[in-house]
């Protein structure tokens, strides 16, 4: 019994030849796949190109003539695509495949240690602002906003100053920046007096230039929030 490519075993069984099919024709099959029966009728396969075979009897066709039937084999290499990705980092891009299929990413405000969250194929904890980042570039939209509302949840007065200031990427994100902004503007009366505040301002000279250029803009939108003429009105 002869199991094709894609089929199940069934499909083939007592398998006939219609009636208009009396002349020689040539069959590419998948070896692979093909099998033999030894209680129905064997049908030898041509393990190599142009190997003569032996015809089918008349017997395996009921009430039709013996056809010729040529079995061609035909190897082809297994192939499978590859993508390089080589602007997002593997975590990343490990969650955003694993949100494709699951809608759910490794990104949790809290983490209870009693409580199972990986299953088959989980990613390990992505960054909150890269894997917004990726999910704009990928323009997925539910996941940009999923990323930015757990980056405005979690903000507080020590990590803001890293986020704001030691991250030049938000400034071409208007809406990752302003919302630190706005942050750091409700709450700079704690916020001024943290460590990573006195470390950021001791150490402004230490930074490359584009990096001070950062932080030098940033200061002198705070200046005006803070000290604006509207405040002072």
């Amino acid at each position: 019994m002869l199991t094709f490519t894609g089929f199940a075993a069934e499909w083939d069984h007592n398998f006939k030849l219609p009636p208009r099919a009396r002349h020689k024709r040539e069959t590419v099959y998948d070896l692979e796949t093909l099998s033999q029966d030894e209680e129905s009728n064997e049908v030898p396969v041509s393990s190599k190109k142009n190997e003569p075979t032996t015809p089918i009897p008349e017997e395996a066709v009921s009430g039709e003539p013996a056809v010729s039937l040529q079995l061609e084999v035909v190897k082809q290499p297994r192939r499978r695509t590859i993508i390089l990705v080589e602007d997002v980092d593997f975590i990343t891009m490990h969650n955003i495949i694993y949100y494709l299929y699951t809608g759910c990413v490794n990104l949790h405000f809290l983490v209870d240690n009693s409580q199972e969250l990986e299953g088959p194929g989980y990613p390990d904890q992505a960054d909150a602002f890269l894997l917004y980042l990726a999910a704009n570039m990928y323009m997925l939209e539910s996941l940009e906003d999923r990323c930015y509302h757990y980056l405005s949840a979690t903000c507080s007065s020590e990590n803001i100053i890293e986020r704001l200031f030691e991250t030049p990427e938000c400034a071409q994100h208007d809406k990752i920046r302003n919302m630190y902004l706005e942050y750091l503007n409700k709450n700079f009366d704690s916020i001024k007096n943290t460590k990573p505040w006195e470390d950021m301002m001791l150490g402004l000279t230490e930074n490359s230039e584009e990096l001070l250029a950062h932080k030098s803009k940033l200061l002198f939108e705070i200046s005006k929030m803070t000290f604006g003429s509207g405040d002072a009105a």
